[in-house]
């Protein structure tokens, strides 16, 4: 693979049309290596790796992460908006304290990412693993998931109002029982918010 340093203020390149987003900048097959990122906006990362990246405070709009692997990368504190990852690898990602709106995780591989005191508004997490992740102390508005695996996954202080689990697996995950009103789950995911309340069925 190629390798690239990315400065603050990306130059435009060729357009790239994916259907709904016209993004200004198109990257491929890149090897993208420690640098300063205050900013991206309107670019395609497709293929690419990301390695060892402290994007702490990073502002992204309209970014798109196509089949990219992303290691030892860190987005705290960071505003996304309008950012789709399909088919990435982000496991162990730290995205804490970070503002998320209108973003998409699709089919990516995310275990042991870290989302702690994150606000999602108008999210789609989909068909992800993010099995041993934490959600710690977040809170969720207008945000779906469907078919993710969040087994053995941290909530503590994380309010679950109107959160739909009923399509995803969440076997050992760990919430706070004052937390749970409001949440929707399938009747089988019913019985694990069952027993973390400490209830004996017989």
């Amino acid at each position: 693979m190629k390798k690239i340093k990315l400065s603050p203020n990306l130059n435009h390149m060729n357009t790239f049309n994916d259907e709904e987003i016209l993004y200004d900048c198109f990257y491929t097959n890149l090897d993208i290596h420690p640098t300063i990122l205050q900013k991206l906006d309107s670019c395609h990362f497709k293929q690419c790796r990301l390695i060892d990246l402290d994007c702490s405070q990073l502002e992204c709009v309209d970014v798109l992460f196509e089949n990219c692997e992303f290691e030892h990368v860190i987005l705290e504190s960071s505003f996304l908006c309008r950012v789709h990852f399909v088919n990435c690898r982000i496991s162990g990602m730290i995205f804490n304290d970070s503002n998320l709106q209108d973003c998409l995780f699709d089919c990516c591989k995310g275990n042991y990412c870290n989302f702690g005191g994150s606000f999602f508004k108008s999210c789609l997490l989909k068909d992800c693993d993010f099995s041993h992740s934490g959600f710690v102390q977040c809170t969720f508005k207008s945000t779906q998931f469907k078919a993710c695996d969040f087994s053995n996954s941290d909530w503590f202080n994380t309010p679950l109002k109107e959160l739909d689990f009923s399509t995803s697996s969440i076997s050992k995950i760990s919430v706070s029982s004052d937390t749970l009103t409001g949440v929707i789950v399938n009747e089988e995911q019913a019985l694990e918010f069952v027993q973390i309340l400490g209830i004996q069925i017989k």
